[in-house]
């Protein structure tokens, strides 16, 4: 399976080398009381949310990194 930040978080979550990059970017998520809510969610659209807001440079970053495995 090909991962990006276009990859569904479940998809992510369900893989050890691609979850390890999520929490790289946004540490903490599985702490947070709706992280199962976010399983439908693309990285690219959970990073946009304002508590973990990532720039254009970590989120190209993170695709790379996804890219990658």
């Amino acid at each position: 399976m090909e991962f990006s930040v276009n990859s569904k978080m479940k998809e992510l979550f369900e893989n050890q080398e691609a979850w390890a990059v999520v929490e790289k970017y946004v540490p903490r998520l599985t702490r947070t009381p709706t992280f199962q809510m976010t399983f439908g969610m693309s990285f690219r659209t959970l990073s946009q949310f304002s508590q973990w807001k990532l720039t254009a440079e970590q989120l190209a970053a993170a695709d790379e990194e996804l890219k990658n495995i």
